[in-house]
C-alpha cells in the first residue's frame, strides 16, 4: 500500500502542466515532461480561447526558462486540429520550463488570452522521470512573486518546496526557502518560528557532520534573528576545516577592514600564501593590485599584475587586468603589459558572455564591462600609434553605458586619424562631463575649433548641442532598464516598535533600501539617501529596511549615522526580494510595483534615482 502511495505521488508531480482536461485536443500545455536535451513539444487548443481568433491573429507561445528574464517567443503552427511549438532543452542548468500564450495580431500587438492562469509551470526530470534536483525549488521561487506574470503565493510556494525535499532532501537552499516562506505566510508569528527553529534543529541533530547542513543551520539561525547560534556554528565549521572556504572567507572578509594600506597588502600576501586553493585567491590578487596602483610604484603595479594575469579567470580578475592597463596607458609607460592585460580582460569577458545565464543585473554588469574593457583597449591603442584598432575599439564602447574618458580618448584617436568633424563631436560630448576629463575635452574642443579656422561665436552653441545629447542619452538609457514587477508585500516591525505594510502605501511613489550596518557600501548610500531625500521627500515615501538581525546594532547604527530616514527590521526579506547582497534599492510606483533596482552602490546613484523619481513622478524635466 505505502509503494502505491509513494507511486500516486511522484506521478502526480510530474504530470504535464495543462489546461482543462489532460488529453490530447481538448487540453493545452505539454505532451510529455521535460527533459534536458529533448525537445518540448507545446499544444493550445483554439477552442480555449474565449471569443476565437480574430482574422488576422496567430497565437504565439513564451517559454520563460529562467524568471524574471524575458522570454522567448516561438510561432506556433496548426496542426490537426491544435496549435503547436516546440522548444529545445539544451541547457542543463535549467530545472523547470515555465509558459505562456498570448495573440499577436497583424500589427504586433500582443494579448493575453484568458486561459485561468497567465503562467504555467513544468518540473524538467530526468531520465527516470523523477524531477530534478532543484526544479520544484525554481517553481517554488516563482511564487513568491518575482514575475508580474504570477503574483506572490505562498501557500503555492511551501506546497512547491515541500514538494522538493519530498524528492530531494539533501536541497538545503529549498528548505531554507522553505524556512522563510513558512515565517513570511504566517506574519512571523511565535509558532511559526518555534517550529521553524525546532526543523533547524532536527536538521542538526540528524546532520550535524555534514558541511551543507551545518551551513543551511547557521543561515537559518541568522534568519530567525539567533545571531549568537549561528556564529557559533560558523566558527565551529571553520574550526574543522581552518584552510576551507568558510575560514577564507573570513578572514578575507576581516583583511578588507583594514584601513592601512601597506598592512593591507602584506595581509593580502600572507592570505594568497595560505589559501592558495580558494576561490578567494582570485579576487585577494585584484585587491593587491588596487592597493599597489595607489602606492605610484610602476614595479610593484607590474609584478602585481603579472600575477594576477597568471591566476585570472572571472571578471573579477578581469576588472582588476583592465584597470591596471589603463593606469599604465595613462602614464604612458608598459604598452606591451597593458595590452596583455588589457586583451587578457576581454578574453575572460568573452568566455562569461558565451557562458551566458545569470540575471539581469549579470548581463547588465557583463555589458558594462565589454564598454569599459574596450575603452581601455582603446586608449592602450592610442598610446601604441595604432590608430585604426584604437578608434574602431572606443567607438565600440561609447555604444554602452556613457563614459566622459572613452569619449574623449575617441576624440584623440579621431583627430590623430585626421576625421577632425567628429573628433569636435566627441570632444564636445566628453566636455558635458565634470572634473579633469570633461576639462580636458573642453581645452581639446575649444583648440581643435579654433585651429579648424570656426567662428569661435558658435562653439558654445555646438557645446551645448553636444551636452544636450549627452543629457537625453544619458535619460534614455537608465530609463531603459526599466523592468516592472510587483513589488513583495511586507509588514514589518519599525526601530521604535510600530509595524509597516508595504501594501498600505499605495498610491505614493516608494523608495526601499535594503541595508545593514557592517557594509561600508551602505552607510555611503544611506548618507547619498538622505540628501536624496532632501529633493524629494514630500514627494516621495522613503522607507528602509536594516538586515542586521540584533536591533541592538540597528539602533546603534542609527544614532551613530545620524539616520534619519524610516528605519525597519527585516524578516525573511532576502529570499522575497532576491537580494544577493547590501546594498539594494528597489523604486515603486503608486500602483505597489517595482520599476527599477540598484545592487550595490556607485558614487553616481543619486543622478540615477532622480531620473528614475522623476520618470515615476510624471516628470518631463531631467
Amino acid at each position: 500500500m505505502k509503494s502505491m502511495i509513494r507511486f500516486a505521488l511522484v506521478f502526480a508531480a510530474i504530470v504535464p502542466a495543462c489546461i482543462g482536461a489532460d488529453s490530447g485536443r481538448e487540453a493545452a500545455g505539454i505532451d510529455a515532461p521535460p527533459r534536458h536535451g529533448e525537445n518540448i513539444a507545446f499544444r493550445l487548443n483554439p477552442a480555449l480561447i474565449p471569443d476565437g481568433l480574430a482574422e488576422g491573429e496567430t497565437p504565439m507561445l513564451q517559454v520563460f526558462p529562467r524568471l524574471p528574464d524575458p522570454p522567448f517567443e516561438i510561432p506556433m503552427t496548426r496542426t490537426t486540429g491544435l496549435w503547436r511549438a516546440w522548444y529545445g532543452l539544451k541547457d542543463t542548468s535549467i530545472k523547470a520550463i515555465f509558459f505562456a500564450f498570448v495573440t499577436v495580431d497583424s500589427s504586433g500587438t500582443r494579448t493575453r488570452p484568458d486561459l485561468g492562469q497567465d503562467l504555467f509551470d513544468a518540473p524538467v526530470v530526468d531520465a527516470a522521470g523523477r524531477p530534478v534536483y532543484g526544479a520544484y525549488e525554481a517553481i517554488g521561487i516563482s511564487h513568491t512573486g518575482i514575475s508580474d506574470l504570477r503574483p506572490e503565493n505562498l501557500s503555492l510556494a511551501i506546497e512547491a518546496f515541500r514538494r522538493e525535499l519530498r524528492f530531494h532532501p539533501d536541497n538545503y537552499s529549498g528548505r531554507l526557502l522553505l524556512a522563510s516562506a513558512r515565517l513570511k505566510n504566517s506574519d512571523f508569528s511565535e509558532a511559526a518560528r518555534r517550529s521553524v527553529e525546532a526543523e533547524i534543529d532536527s536538521v542538526l541533530a540528524s546532520g550535524k557532520d555534514r558541511e551543507s547542513a551545518v551551513r543551511f543551520a547557521a543561515s537559518a539561525y541568522r534568519m530567525m534573528g539567533r545571531t549568537e547560534k549561528a556564529e557559533a556554528l560558523e566558527k565551529s565549521l571553520a574550526d574543522r576545516d581552518p584552510k576551507g572556504d568558510l575560514a577564507a572567507r573570513k578572514r578575507f572578509t576581516q583583511i578588507l577592514g583594514i584601513e592601512d594600506r601597506d598592512e593591507r597588502i602584506r595581509s593580502l600576501e600572507r592570505f594568497v600564501a595560505d589559501f592558495p586553493g580558494s576561490p578567494f585567491v582570485e579576487p585577494a590578487l585584484s585587491q593587491i593590485v588596487s592597493a599597489v596602483i595607489e602606492t605610484g610604484d610602476s614595479r610593484a603595479m607590474a609584478a602585481a599584475g603579472d600575477r594576477l594575469l597568471r591566476g585570472a579567470s572571472t571578471l573579477t580578475g578581469a576588472h582588476g587586468l583592465a584597470g591596471l592597463a589603463g593606469v599604465f596607458a595613462d602614464l604612458g609607460i608598459e604598452p606591451d603589459r597593458a595590452l596583455s592585460y588589457a586583451g587578457r580582460a576581454m578574453e575572460i569577458l568573452a568566455a562569461e558572455k558565451a557562458a551566458g545565464g545569470g540575471s539581469a543585473e549579470a548581463a547588465e554588469e557583463r555589458e558594462e564591462a565589454e564598454s569599459r574593457f574596450r575603452a581601455v583597449l582603446g586608449w592602450v591603442h592610442v598610446q601604441r600609434g595604432e590608430i585604426v584598432p584604437a578608434v574602431s575599439e572606443l567607438q565600440e564602447a561609447v555604444k554602452g553605458p556613457l563614459q566622459g574618458k572613452a569619449f574623449y580618448h575617441l576624440g584623440i584617436a579621431l583627430e590623430k586619424a585626421g576625421r577632425l568633424e567628429d573628433a569636435l563631436v566627441q570632444y564636445g560630448r566628453a566636455a558635458a562631463f565634470s572634473g579633469d576629463v570633461g576639462d580636458a575635452a573642453y581645452a581639446a574642443f575649444r583648440s581643435l575649433w579654433k585651429n579648424t579656422g570656426r567662428d569661435t561665436l558658435l562653439a558654445d552653441a555646438s557645446l551645448d548641442e553636444q551636452a544636450r545629447w549627452v543629457e537625453t542619452a544619458s535619460r534614455e538609457r537608465i530609463l531603459a532598464r526599466r523592468s516592472v514587477r510587483p513589488a513583495p508585500d511586507f509588514l514589518l516591525e519599525d526601530a521604535r516598535g510600530g509595524r509597516v505594510r508595504l501594501s498600505d502605501q499605495q498610491g505614493n511613489v516608494v523608495l526601499l533600501c535594503f541595508w545593514a550596518s557592517w557594509s561600508q557600501s551602505s552607510m555611503k548610500l544611506m548618507e547619498e539617501l538622505d540628501a536624496l531625500a532632501g529633493q524629494y521627500g514630500r514627494s516621495i515615501l522613503f522607507l528602509t529596511v536594516a538586515m542586521d538581525r540584533n536591533k541592538t546594532d540597528v539602533r546603534s547604527a542609527v544614532r551613530k549615522n545620524d539616520i534619519v530616514l524610516p528605519v525597519l527590521l527585516n524578516s525573511g526579506m532576502e529570499q522575497a526580494y532576491r537580494l544577493s547582497g547590501v546594498p539594494a534599492v528597489f523604486l515603486i510606483d503608486r500602483d505597489g510595483r517595482i520599476h527599477f533596482t540598484h545592487m550595490g552602490f556607485r558614487r553616481d546613484i543619486n543622478s540615477i534615482l532622480s531620473v528614475e523619481i522623476d520618470d515615476l513622478l510624471g516628470a518631463t524635466a531631467l
